[in-house]
């Protein structure tokens, strides 16, 4: 639970089951472009990070990543995410901004819950230029109340 950051090695292709699990004091995660998959409960819990720089490597976002993240204030999301599971950003209850690079919203897998406990009148969803019909009538995206277009 002391742990206050950590830089995750070139090598790894998955960030496992739990893996950093309630480290409360974990403020900052390099997540390099090796990592294809951050699996459930992988920073579950982990009450300091701030911000997640999620690499253009990753696919799937596991079941619970990020829940009880209370910190977390904003995220990348990358083109390259085809899948964020159940309830994969729960209560992440600071969360101000949501970057998504995502082009084709409608190719993404998303449950349902995958933002459950955020404000998403108050979050502002910033998105690619020219996919505002598509994230404004997704069936999860759609609930955002703020989506803005990128600045280039």
């Amino acid at each position: 639970t002391s742990l206050e950051s950590v830089v995750i090695p070139d090598s790894v292709k998955e960030i496992g089951l739990g893996a950093f699990s309630g480290c409360t004091s974990l403020e900052s995660v390099d997540i390099p472009d090796s990592v294809k998959e951050i699996g459930r409960r992988a920073f579950y819990n982990c009450t300091s990070i701030k911000s997640i720089d999620i690499p253009d490597s990753v696919t799937k976002i596991g079941e619970k990543t990020f829940s009880g993240c209370t910190s977390l204030e904003s995220i990348v999301i990358p083109d390259s995410v085809k899948e964020i599971g159940w309830r994969a950003f729960e209560d992440c209850t600071s969360l101000k901004s949501i970057h998504s690079v995502i082009e084709k919203v409608d190719d993404i897998v998303i449950d349902n819950d995958a933002f459950n406990g955020i404000d998403m009148d108050e979050c502002i969803l910033d998105i690619p230029a020219g996919t505002r019909w598509a994230y404004r009538h997704h069936e999860v995206f759609g609930h955002f109340k703020n989506i803005e277009i990128e600045n280039k």
